[in-house]
């Protein structure tokens, strides 16, 4: 049986926890610099609630990796409907990656700041300065790439993958019909047949999704793989229901069509 549960789509999804982790970011830093060297039980409460909520989103980040090798039989077969648009979000949100690193960053440069004021040691202050030096880039770099999301949306124009680092559609008049076969329960990717390729669009780097001859759409998505491929398949044949994706009635009707 299908599970028809909801998520919340990308990119909606990590722009927010990008916005709450950039408020844990400033609260906490400005928080261990305050109570830095302090005793009272108020700055020890802050301390020890903060270091329980790092190695909770660190965990949560671990849970997420590991939710991508789990049963592709148990993920829902239904897409999000938003905007005239089909969206299946990616299995890992990258939105939980940049809170990570947004907390880890908050305290590299709490510990960098306060160990300025009131330094222990020489190398101590040169390691940790190197350190918020390295990170600062690298976070704001993922910040800027993480805002977009990792998704597949189904539209009447065609089958869109986006990644943080690359975009490619693929018009449905470009697919050929027949296909794509249900995928293997444990795939990997689902591979798509381009009978036109010319007509395929794409830019960035197609880290993992195939050429413009012969595209794959990796299959870390939150969907059933099955019905992805069925709905695929169904607007390469049934041109005269395309122009209906993106309504909540045609979404209705796709997801009584497999079993």
């Amino acid at each position: 049986m299908y599970n028809l549960r909801m998520t919340l789509i990308e990119p909606g999804r990590s722009r927010l926890l990008i916005v709450v982790g950039l408020v844990l970011f400033a609260f906490g830093t400005w928080m261990q610099i305050v109570t830095d060297n302090l005793r009272t039980p108020w700055a020890m409460l802050f301390n020890g609630a903060w270091l329980v909520f790092l190695l909770a989103v660190i965990a949560l980040n671990l849970v997420m990796a590991l939710r991508t090798l789990g049963a592709a039989s148990k993920r829902p077969a239904r897409f999000a409907v938003a905007g005239r648009r089909f969206v299946a979000p990616g299995l890992l949100s990258t939105g939980f990656m940049a809170m990570m690193l947004l907390v880890l960053l908050s305290n590299t440069i709490a510990d960098t700041v306060n160990e300025w004021r009131d330094p222990t040691g020489q190398i101590w202050v040169i390691f940790l300065t190197a350190m918020t030096a390295v990170m600062v880039p690298i976070v704001v770099l993922y910040l800027l790439v993480a805002w977009r999301g990792i998704r597949l949306e189904l539209s009447p124009a065609g089958i869109t993958w986006q990644t943080p680092i690359f975009r490619r559609l693929i018009p449905w008049s470009a697919l050929a019909p027949g296909g794509p076969p249900r995928p293997h329960p444990e795939a990997k990717k689902l591979e798509l047949a381009v009978v036109q390729p010319g007509l395929v669009t794409q830019k960035g780097l197609a880290v993992g999704a195939g050429t413009k001859d012969r595209p794959t759409i990796p299959m870390q998505l939150n969907i059933h793989p099955w019905f992805l491929a069925d709905a695929i398949r169904w607007y390469a044949e049934h041109p005269e229901h395309r122009d209906a994706i993106g309504t909540q009635q045609e979404h209705d009707r796709l997801t009584t069509l497999g079993g």
